[in-house]
């Protein structure tokens, strides 16, 4: 990486991209190699929202997916800037690195879906009773 036009904020995932700032333009981008293959519109891994609250409105979710959370909800996109999964969850976690995500939505059920957004349960359910399908799910995928 160019150290004289980024500054790498974050390892390089095992897909191969990182999070740098750019220094030119004080925008953090989407690394991959030395290259920027996308540039997002924050200026910071870190912001106050709400007030007294900070958040770190970029993280990577999986190796291949960066989570962005934007006027208090959540959401994906791939390396390249495509919005795969809305901004319009208040979680999203990669349930035990499965590749599977569970979301809970705004009216604080939850659901599950894989890496591009194709349904496997709906946001129907309650915590507990949704961790035990996706588990069934896991083990028989696994077995």
């Amino acid at each position: 990486m160019d150290t004289k036009k980024f500054d790498q904020l974050t390892d390089y995932t095992s897909a191969g991209y990182a999070l740098a700032k750019d220094l030119l333009n004080g925008r953090i981008c989407v690394m991959e190699g030395d290259c920027a293959i996308y540039t997002t519109e924050y200026e910071d891994l870190w912001y106050e929202y709400p007030q007294g609250t900070w958040q770190c409105p970029l993280v990577w979710a999986a190796p291949d997916r960066l989570a962005f959370f934007r006027k208090g909800y959540w959401g994906l996109r791939d390396p390249e800037g495509l919005i795969v999964i809305p901004d319009e969850f208040q979680i999203i976690i990669n349930y035990k690195g499965s590749g599977y995500f569970i979301l809970r939505d705004k009216a604080g059920r939850v659901g599950c879906v894989d890496k591009d957004f194709h349904c496997i349960f709906p946001c129907a359910y309650d915590w507990i009773p949704l961790r035990e399908k996706v588990d069934q799910l896991i083990a028989n995928r696994i077995t």
